[in-house]
């Protein structure tokens, strides 16, 4: 009796025990002085695993998710950051502009067929850009075993 006792007692412990222990990482990303905005920031495991990622905001936050949730398990983390350039319309009349709309169309009526054909774009080059070399992995994180983290990087 007393040994079914304690199976259960074990069973019980074990199984409210479950879930997946993730940290939900958070911070700042600078660049310059200057909140990094609309930069993507990506924690890749090292030695392989479950990456988290998220783009930060106008003020240069970020919160990272990943398949698991709402952040990453602890750990160490290659991390890269990079900007998001964006099209304009100096070689393509189309270029954003919205499919379909009355803008689109008259763009379209007014191109020649060689620039509605080719979809050359060419991207905005913002002086504030981050380098490249912060998208290779160049930077590091360790992530603790804890609820939240804030790891804030500020970069030159």
């Amino acid at each position: 009796m007393f040994l079914r006792i304690i199976g259960c007692l074990a069973l019980l412990l074990f199984a409210s025990c479950g879930g997946e222990r993730l940290t939900k990482v958070s911070g700042k990303v600078t660049y310059k002085g200057k909140p990094a905005v609309n930069a993507t920031v990506i924690f890749t495991p090292v030695g392989g695993g479950i990456t988290g990622a998220s783009t930060t905001d106008a003020n240069g936050l970020y919160s990272l998710s990943s398949q698991l949730g709402a952040g990453v398990r602890a750990g160490a983390y290659e991390v890269s950051i990079k900007s998001q350039a964006k099209p304009v319309g100096e070689s393509n009349p189309m270029a954003g502009l919205e499919p379909g709309s009355p803008e689109y169309a008259e763009a379209y009526r007014n191109a020649s067929s060689s620039s509605r054909d080719k979809k050359t774009y060419k991207l905005a080059v913002d002086p504030n850009a981050i380098p490249e070399k912060y998208a290779g992995g160049e930077l590091k994180a360790s992530v603790d075993a804890v609820p939240t983290q804030t790891i804030d990087f500020t970069l030159e």
